[in-house]
């Protein structure tokens, strides 16, 4: 639970920098929930039952969101926008799968 918990810190520290420029601070906080609630959605998930393709997203995620913000290139929003809903993609899959063998 600490790992999934620094790993959301440090997606928010690097969605802030990210969006450090933007005039907006209404984009930049809808930002920040979108990609914090995956993280919200793992610590819920682990309370329930541990599970290491939980913690791999929650580091995957950070290591993405941290070499869009400090990486070489200009990355945008592309990848602020896309890993969260893979994130969700993954989690609900192994949900399913999770509930699939726990009925057998």
């Amino acid at each position: 639970m600490i790992l999934v918990i620094a790993c959301a810190a440090g997606a928010l520290a690097s969605t802030l920098y990210t969006g450090r420029h933007n005039p907006s601070w209404l984009l930049v906080g809808l930002f920040v929930v979108w990609v914090l609630a995956p993280y919200v959605a793992v610590a819920f998930y682990m309370m329930r039952r541990p599970a290491a393709l939980a913690l791999a997203v929650s580091v995957g995620s950070l290591l993405v969101y941290v070499y869009a913000a400090i990486g070489p290139g200009a990355h945008g929003a592309f990848l602020y926008l896309i890993v969260p809903a893979g994130c969700w993609a993954a989690l609900g899959a192994m949900s399913l799968v999770n509930e699939r063998f726990r009925r057998r």
